[in-house]
């Protein structure tokens, strides 16, 4: 219960994979002995109940849509970024099997609720450190935990609420320190900042005030005092929204901008249409689990680029994930173990659980799972099976007996034997086999203290164990090259190129990725400019043709790649290709500057300058959407006062000094003028585009502009002088 704080510096993902590697390890250290004891004594071996079957049902769909899927391997294995595969499901549903085979008394059950407790409150103080900025912990000055996200770590703080609220009605001891710990949780929801896991824990504490109210209506006067209270606490933050003091604070303006407008709650629509797509075109058995990626490009909405981010495995919806990736047997095998819970506690009272289901029911429209909230929820659904399967009845006696129909102790012996080497097997090829890999994928990847060669051995061991996280591994390769393949003597880059692409060739025949693509196409590119012989260039150059088309084939509104390509076809010198593709860039999301921006550029290669000024212009319009620009007769037309006060830095400086040649030529004053004040922007002390911003206000006819930046040009040289 203690591993939610584990956060492993060494791996890739420190915040998900070292507690999923640990949780499993350690699960499957205990299953062997729990298997052990299972044969000798019957009593501790699982009993069926409802909750029990409904686990076995999910386990049966998530397996069986794994075959059905489009990557059985990613649906068994997961990723590193979410551990969430069905191997990781399987060690859950263990570890809820073996706690409610063992833990026989209340007692037992609660003290490891009250670990699960004070756990949630150490990582309270974590979030703590962080907010204050201490050194000593992870992302400080940010509020994710040792979650590592705002999200996840909100769905956590829900467990800990509620299960700090169950100790402190239940048990006369230290109520004091359970009733802080309840109110401390909710702090950590608040530093959190997740209006969905908020909206969760707040729906869960409705039913839980309504449920107390109707058992007890002596307290109806206290509850609606405190209901009361928090109304008019939110009433004035609801007030004081825009003033500096909300808007500076990250909780507070999360809590007060509920507007279906903000671009987050835009995002999760779009997700959800993405998702409710792709379970419209596989109804019954999905994607398979795990392979939200497969989908989300395969139906990927262009709007996403308008918004905050365009790469998603997950549809922050855990009931959509389900629809999906596991079709509506997923859905509803879902809905089942989420009815199921709740039926359990309210048929057996226990009104604080059956609270926290409906809070994780709600919570889960917005928010996807994590280990640390899945072994909290497994540890509740193992609790639900010890209280379903009525194991309070069954409680030991010291006196009782062993159960007559043991196995001989040579049959224990043997079976004791082959789990012992069966759970060695298994240790090492789900738990240490990926652990080990991404350590050295880690070291590979950032140890500056190894050179090329060391660091490259160590690539190529990492890559060799093929398992899981082999995907993640391979296609950080194209980034890894970028930084050290100039380290390499010029005899070996081509030897350390090709590995490279080996290893991408495989990735995309076992699992058709369109970054994996996307990622071999680059690789193609750039070994095809090593060479002079035109016809070997040609050859490659074919090759990231081929796999650029088949990135477009898996991904039609994937604009990275028309992006990728657009570069290829420069330096294929294939102009016209660059202008259909950006053409098409465009036709798919004519509102995302990008697209008329990468267009101009398209023009411009192919010699043809008043296209390329007017899809340049586009693209400003849309940058500076709301400043009152306009296009009039294919001029751009704006309030200079207006642009200086806020310069719009909308790309790097080398990419806007590329575009101002057309404008030169045709004598676009303005438009140059908008173009060298957003290079400035991005380099301030560069002496040549001052002088170029004096020459336009000089052919503007702005004087004054003109003498400031000659100032600036002064002073910019003696600088310069001064340091040489």
């Amino acid at each position: 219960m203690f591993i939610p704080l584990y956060v492993g510096g060494s791996f890739f993902f420190p915040f998900i994979f070292p507690k999923i590697w640990l949780f499993q390890l350690v699960t499957e250290i205990i299953f062997f002995f729990y298997i052990i004891l299972a044969i000798s004594d019957s009593r501790f071996r699982p009993k069926w109940n409802w909750i029990f079957g409904a686990a076995v049902i999910l386990t049966i769909v998530l397996v069986l849509t794994s075959f059905t899927g489009v990557d059985v391997f990613r649906s068994f294995w997961g990723n590193t970024e979410r551990m969430s595969g069905v191997i990781a499901w399987f060690h859950f549903v263990v570890f809820a099997i073996i706690l409610s085979s063992v833990l026989k008394t209340e007692k037992e059950w609660r003290n490891f609720f009250a670990i699960a407790v004070i756990v949630s409150v150490l990582e309270f103080f974590y979030v703590l450190a962080q907010y204050f900025g201490a050194t000593w912990v992870w992302l400080p000055n940010s509020q994710v935990g040792t979650i590592g996200n705002g999200d996840l770590l909100g769905s956590y703080a829900i467990f800990g609420a509620f299960f700090a609220l169950y100790l402190w009605r239940h048990i006369l001891k230290y109520r004091w320190f359970w009733a802080s710990a309840f109110f401390i949780n909710i702090l950590t929801l608040y530093f959190a900042g997740s209006r969905g896991a908020m909206l969760g824990f707040l729906s869960g504490m409705l039913i839980y005030v309504a449920i107390s109210v109707l058992k007890n209506k002596e307290t109806r006067k206290v509850w609606a005092a405190i209901i009361i209270v928090a109304i008019l606490a939110y009433g004035i933050i609801w007030m004081a929204r825009g003033t500096k003091f909300v808007e500076s604070s990250y909780q507070l303006s999360r809590i007060t901008n509920i507007s279906l407008e903000d671009r987050t709650i835009q995002q999760r629509f779009t997700e959800w249409g993405i998702a409710w797509n792709a379970f419209k075109a596989r109804p019954i058995f999905g994607f398979g689990p795990n392979n939200y990626l497969y989908l989300h490009n395969l139906f990927l909405n262009p709007r996403v680029y308008n918004l905050e981010e365009t790469n998603f495995d997950r549809a922050h919806n855990a009931y959509l994930d389900y629809a999906s990736m596991s079709g509506i047997l997923g859905l509803l095998g879902y809905i089942f173990l989420i009815g199921a819970l709740f039926w359990a506690f309210w048929k057996i009272k226990l009104w604080t659980f059956a609270s926290l289901i409906a809070a994780y029911a709600i919570q889960s429209f917005f928010v996807f799972d994590s280990p640390a909230s899945f072994m909290t929820l497994f540890l509740m659904i193992g609790f639900t099976m010890y209280e379903a399967g009525n194991l309070k009845s069954q409680i030991l006696n010291p006196k009782q007996t062993l159960n007559p129909k043991l196995l001989n102790p040579q049959a224990i012996a043997a079976l004791s034997v082959f789990c012992f080497l069966f759970a060695i097997f298994l240790i090492w090829q789900i738990s240490i086999k990926p652990a080990v890999a991404n350590n050295e994928f880690v070291h590979a990847f950032n140890d500056s203290s190894l050179n090329p060669e060391e660091a490259f051995n160590l690539y190529k061991k990492a890559l060799a164990q093929e398992t899981l996280g082999t995907t993640e591994f391979r296609n950080q390769y194209v980034t890894w090259l970028q930084k050290n393949l100039g380290n390499f003597k010029p005899e070996e880059q081509m030897a350390i190129l090709d590995f490279g692409i080996n290893e991408l060739e495989k990735e995309v025949k076992d699992h058709p990725m369109v970054f994996s693509y996307l990622n071999l196409g680059q690789l193609y590119n750039y070994k095809a400019r090593g060479f002079q012989d035109e016809s070997t260039k040609r050859e490659f150059f074919e090759h990231a043709v081929n796999a650029y088309d088949r990135a477009l084939e898996l991904s039609p509104n994937r604009l990275e790649v028309y992006y990728s390509y657009l570069q290829l076809s420069f330096d294929t010198k294939n102009y016209s290709k660059s202008v259909e593709l950006m053409k098409k860039a465009v036709e798919i999301n004519p509102t995302y500057p990008k697209n008329f921006w990468y267009l101009g550029f398209a023009y411009i290669n192919s010699g043809n300058d008043m296209e390329a000024v007017n899809a340049i212009n586009r693209s400003l319009l849309l940058w500076y959407r709301g400043w009152n620009m306009t296009i009039e007769n294919g001029r751009l037309k704006y309030d200079l006062n207006e642009v200086l006060k806020s310069k719009n830095n909308f790309a790097q400086k080398n990419e806007i000094l590329g575009v101002v040649n057309p404008y030169i030529r045709l004598k676009m004053w303005p438009e140059l003028l908008l173009l060298y004040l957003s290079a400035e922007v991005s380099d301030p002390n560069d002496i040549q585009i001052h002088q170029s911003l004096a020459l336009v206000y000089q052919n503007l006819g702005l004087t004054d502009k003109v003498n400031e930046e000659l100032k600036i040009i002064r002073a910019l040289s003696e600088n310069q002088s001064k340091s040489e």
